[in-house]
């Protein structure tokens, strides 16, 4: 499970998405699956997608090249807003406006210029900055169309949920073939502490590096700091709701691990607590 949390943004704008979410904007993207006619995301097709990607991810573990054009120019914001879209006219009974849509590609684009990222990196800041684009565009365009900020965020997590759901069955696949589960856990806790979570953007503590119990607190964080800077705040726990790609697999029957996530900056918190527990195994099924 090495680093495999960290990078899943990394890894969805890269080899481990299918080439029709390459190289063309969200919104040429949509026109082409025309939201008005085609078919809600299904289970079905979410599977699918798990399995090839995790195919994918196994055959090939190597890095792309530099010069890889697909890796330089897909975007998350392409599959993200693609998911927003199918999302709202589930909930809605009727497809994103085209205008808003549209909307939503600029202001991202125009946040990610003004944090100096015009996409195509992959350090740890280029990662956040167009996840961060691709969260507050939406939020700005529908909440000038009316929208609830309680509506926004539902939106968001859930099309979070459908853009991620490739990286939960990775992590639930292994988890359940690792030998302990509760120290690959802690392992990739402390690799994303060191290569991710970069210094300056990130204020981290280690409360507890027990054998059977360890603890991460963030005293400091760039999400929070770069929503409060883009008057986008109230959608902090949005962010927050990212992190459920990973630890909602984690069955502590199962497992042998339990996560906790006791209290977050975004709710109010004057720290982010990340608590990883081992447990007994009650089944192995």
């Amino acid at each position: 499970m090495k680093r495999l949390i960290e990078t899943s943004l990394s890894c969805s704008r890269r080899r481990f998405i299918s080439s029709a979410l390459r190289r063309t904007s969200p919104t040429t993207f949509y026109q082409r699956h025309d939201a008005s006619r085609h078919a809600p995301l299904s289970t079905d097709t979410q599977d699918d997608m798990s399995k090839r990607i995790s195919s994918s991810m196994t055959a090939k573990s190597k890095e792309l090249p530099p010069d890889d054009h697909h890796n330089k120019e897909y975007s998350f914001g392409v599959g993200f807003l693609y998911s927003l879209c199918q999302v709202y006219q589930q909930t809605y009974q009727q497809p994103l406006p085209p205008t808003q849509l549209q909307q939503m590609e600029a202001e991202a684009k125009a946040i990610m210029h003004q944090f100096g990222d015009t996409g195509g990196s992959s350090t740890p800041r280029a990662i956040n900055t167009e996840f961060t684009a691709y969260m507050v565009s939406p939020y700005r365009v529908l909440k000038a169309s009316g929208r609830s900020v309680l509506q926004i965020r539902s939106l968001l997590e859930s099309a979070l949920r459908h853009t991620m759901a490739w990286s939960s069955q990775v992590v639930r696949e292994q988890l359940d073939s690792a030998p302990d589960a509760f120290a690959s856990l802690v392992r990739d806790s402390k690799d994303k502490e060191e290569n991710f979570y970069v210094e300056g953007d990130f204020q981290l503590r280690r409360a507890r590096d027990l054998p059977d119990s360890y603890s991460l607190e963030v005293h400091g964080c760039w999400y929070m700091n770069t929503l409060e800077r883009l008057g986008a705040r109230e959608i902090g726990p949005s962010f927050c709701a990212f992190d459920r790609s990973w630890y909602d697999t984690i069955d502590p029957e199962r497992h042998g691990v339990r996560f906790t996530r006791p209290s977050t900056i975004a709710e109010g918190a004057d720290r982010c607590r990340f608590n990883i527990d081992r447990v007994k195994k009650t089944r192995k099924d």
